[in-house]
């Protein structure tokens, strides 16, 4: 991606889109360590921090308390150590064991846990079920059936279960044309035939997979309500698995279920690391244009080193997994209807620049906006659940269009004024 930008846009726009890609794949390797802390606290009595970010009295804060030490630090490392040695062949590897490791355990973990919440249901007590029959509440199903919303954020009901869906879907999308991890594995694709059956078959499996996990966070409603780690204020149900796993399946199923959720975070970490890497290769030859191959490869190492510091301080403070995502996701979306109009020969590289610029500030401006009913730029930044809030859904749909829309119309002033058209690729 970085090279078709290269050779498209020019250097400005290559440095600018590289430290988009930048911060969206550092966000999202915080969010990857921080699920490594929850999961390990979650499953086990593991050390848990003392929280150094935010007010421990505030439950409304951005933070949710100290995180495990050991597993977010531990993967960062490993990851960072076998990525260097091994490279872009290693981190596909592991993401073909993570690919079936996933479907497997979500499918394993869904069965068990909705076979036994099904003796809850009836009223039958077994060793295993125990635990659940005081905090079991059918009644819940009904509640949110058909919504999705939990109205410890906002109201449920299908409109905003509706606009959440949109944010989701815009906000996975736009930023996923920036994880130049996966911009990696198409081009190491043996074909494009290949490409694209995989991406079917990884669609049906994506889309099976999260229809199993929905079904947990319904078993974990009906079970905790809302009342998992913060009663009454955050509901994680959908971050369900590691409780579910504990009070249905004992403690074998949680070694189990701590080793394959470790390992499959570690390799979302590495393809995060590995794309972070390709987009620094650039610059070391531009800085080290006359050094020798190994003094490029240190600098760029070291880099990597400094770069996962801040993922790893800020998955330490707690910060919710979700805002992180809704903060990458909309600087992507920021860029993404510019970078992507870049196919379109009467393209300019300076209306790409005021095109992310303009979708800058419709993020700003709707935000501003919103700050009138309570979901402004605090929601993005400072409060948990941001991405439940419609201001997120307006912020999602408008700004692609404006930033495109502003690139479109600064390209065809340059065509007017100077008949621009790309001239095409150096070979």
């Amino acid at each position: 991606m970085n090279d078709f930008i290269m050779a498209r846009l020019g250097p400005i726009n290559a440095t600018l889109f590289t430290l988009v890609m930048l911060f969206y794949m550092s966000l999202y390797l915080t969010a990857e360590l921080a699920s490594a802390g929850t999961l390990a606290a979650g499953l086990t009595k593991i050390h848990v921090m003392e929280q150094f970010w935010g007010d421990p009295n505030d439950t409304t804060d951005n933070v949710f308390g100290g995180m495990a030490l050991s597993p977010i630090l531990g993967v960062s490392l490993v990851t960072l150590v076998y990525t260097t040695l091994g490279g872009l062949p290693v981190s596909i590897l592991t993401d073909r064991i993570q690919g079936a490791g996933i479907f497997l355990l979500t499918l394993v973990i869904a069965i068990a846990a909705y076979a036994m919440a099904l003796e809850c249901e009836m009223g039958v007590t077994s060793t295993n079920t125990t635990t659940c029959v005081a905090g079991w509440d059918a009644g819940r199903f009904s509640d949110v059936a058909g919504h999705g919303v939990h109205p410890n954020y906002v109201p449920t009901n299908y409109g905003n279960s509706i606009a959440v869906a949109i944010s989701l879907v815009m906000g996975v999308t736009c930023a996923n044309m920036f994880h130049a991890g996966y911009w990696q594995r198409v081009w190491a694709a043996e074909s494009s035939a290949t490409v694209k059956t995989a991406t079917y078959i990884a669609s049906v499996m994506s889309l099976v997979v999260m229809l199993l996990v929905g079904v947990t966070g319904w078993i974990a409603y009906a079970q905790f309500g809302s009342n998992l780690i913060l009663p009454g204020v955050f509901d994680v149900t959908f971050l369900s698995a590691p409780w579910l796993v504990n009070t249905f399946m004992g403690e074998g199923w949680a070694v189990l279920m701590l080793i394959f959720g470790i390992a499959m975070i570690a390799s979302t970490a590495d393809t995060l690391q590995s794309g972070m890497t390709a987009l620094l290769w650039p610059a070391a030859n531009y800085v080290f244009d006359s050094h020798h191959e190994k003094t490029k490869v240190l600098a760029v190492v070291v880099t990597m080193v400094l770069l996962n510091v801040g993922p790893v301080i800020i998955a330490l403070s707690g910060q919710s997994i979700l805002q992180l995502f809704l903060l990458a996701d909309l600087v992507a979306a920021c860029a993404v209807a510019p970078l992507f109009l870049a196919l379109w020969e009467r393209t300019h590289p300076v209306a790409t620049v005021i095109g992310v610029l303009v979708g800058v500030a419709t993020v700003m401006i709707v935000y501003a906006v919103a700050d009138e009913w309570g979901e402004g730029l605090e929601m993005l930044v400072d409060k948990q659940g941001g991405i439940f809030n419609r201001s997120a859904t307006y912020a999602f749909c408008l700004t692609p269009f404006f930033s495109g829309l502003a690139t479109v119309l600064v390209s065809l002033c340059f065509w007017k004024m100077r008949d621009y058209k790309f001239a095409g690729y150096d070979t």
